[in-house]
């Protein structure tokens, strides 16, 4: 029997969107709590942390699981009009975002937004989304800096 391997590229180290790990998956489901309860019961998840009505959290439940280097994010809403919610009423429990582990987000999240722009958005929107990231870049600077 032969074993196929994928044709294996020479990693370079310059490249900005080389991944180091998966940092966690969330999924939108209909029932947090219950969710929370199938994973760690049935496959051994362990709940890490809680936001939700009880720890003062009015528009969604949170739960936060971990089993070894896997972490799951499991998110209800608690209104009709959260984005978990409508996304639930309209495809039912499902993964929302995979979020990596980057060795520097910023140059990744520059050069993603240049491959994307390249492709799908027009240059106006790719400015757009630039200085949004400039926005906040400077408002987390200014925080950091009256924090300190």
């Amino acid at each position: 029997m032969t074993t196929l391997s994928p044709a294996s590229r020479p990693s370079t180290s310059t490249d900005p969107l080389q991944l180091v790990d998966v940092d966690h998956v969330r999924f939108y489901v209909g029932n947090a709590k219950q969710a929370a309860y199938f994973y760690c019961h049935c496959f051994g998840f362990t709940c890490e942390q809680v936001s939700d009505q009880t720890t003062g959290s009015r528009d969604a439940a949170h739960y936060y699981l971990t089993q070894g280097n896997i972490r799951f994010v499991l998110t209800s809403g608690l209104t009709k009009d959260h984005p978990a919610s409508r996304h639930v009423a309209l495809y039912g429990d499902g993964v929302k975002d995979v979020a990596f582990t980057v060795l520097d987000a910023e140059a990744a999240f520059k050069r993603s937004l240049d491959l994307v722009a390249k492709k799908y958005i027009s240059e106006a929107a790719h400015d757009a989304a630039v200085a949004r990231h400039n926005k906040a870049k400077a408002v987390m600077n200014s925080l950091q800096a009256s924090v300190a």
